[in-house]
């Protein structure tokens, strides 16, 4: 139980180093930006998983990286880091130890890199979870080059140290809401067996303000998300109108016509003899 609990307070001030950090970055790409004269902001990537399922992980992302950081387009690394420690909590589920073997090199210490390509299927799974890491770093250092050229190297550094917090703090809550799954769940199993009516009722009453209180600012939240959405695409197809749309200005041939030289039969005679 202690474990979780430090688990709860890592995740508390990773989330505060997030904000902080993603603010800070933000600053840093306008000034440098700026500083250049650059047109490319990024790729500005936004993304998410469809129908209404996809708000869910959004809204995880909303309450940690703050109100101010979500609503922009410069934090797809992070996301996507966060969707593939997804991949990694699954693999960390089935088979741990093979993991911990993996990421903690012993397997190469004992029998060489072809250890990571002959050990299972569970070492192919996470070859290419780290493909995908790997992935990400590079898309960040292709970023970061168009966009601040000689200081690409802070906004790197930045940049992949912020998607690596933001995976420890997936990974973290991920095991947390499993934890109070099962914790939800012994509570109102020893409710419904040991405690009277009354107090039943007045619990659930406290139960349900906090769900209320939940509900409603996923609620707010989703809104908020789908009005944002209709103004992201609606200026992307407008950019992109503007962009075909734009004409081309041709220089006018000019083609000169040779002068010719009049010859005897073409000079005008009074007199047909």
């Amino acid at each position: 139980m202690l474990k979780y609990l430090l688990g709860f307070a890592i995740f508390i001030f990773l989330m505060i180093v997030i904000r902080y950090g993603l603010k800070v970055a933000g600053l840093w790409d306008d000034k440098i930006t700026n500083k250049l004269r650059n047109t490319f902001t990024g790729f500005n990537w936004f993304y998410r998983i469809p129908f209404s399922i996809g708000v869910i992980p959004e809204y995880f992302f909303w309450l940690t990286i703050g109100n101010n950081n979500y609503f922009k387009t410069n934090w797809w690394a992070l996301k996507t880091s966060s969707f593939i420690t997804f991949l990694l909590f699954i693999a960390a589920l089935s088979n741990r130890s093979e993991m911990e073997l993996y990421y903690s090199l012993a397997a190469l210490k004992e029998n060489g890199i072809m250890s990571y390509v002959t050990s299972g299927i569970t070492f192919w799974y996470l070859n290419l979870i780290t493909v995908f890491y790997f992935t990400v770093f590079i898309l960040i250092v292709i970023e970061s080059i168009r966009m601040h050229h000689w200081y690409a190297p802070v906004r790197i550094i930045m940049y992949s140290t912020l998607s690596l917090l933001m995976s420890v703090v997936t990974f973290i809550v991920l095991g947390l809401i499993i934890l109070v799954t099962f914790l939800y769940i012994a509570y109102k199993i020893i409710k419904f067996l040991f405690f009277s009516r009354n107090k039943k009722r007045r619990e659930e009453d406290d139960d349900d303000d906090v769900s209320e209180t939940l509900n409603n600012n996923y609620r707010v939240f989703r809104a908020e998300l789908y009005a944002w959405e209709d103004d992201l695409k609606s200026s992307r197809s407008f950019k992109r109108k503007e962009r075909e749309t734009t004409e081309v200005r041709k220089r006018p041939k000019i083609r000169r016509k040779h002068k010719t030289k009049p010859k005897d039969n073409d000079i005008p005679r009074f007199h047909p003899e």
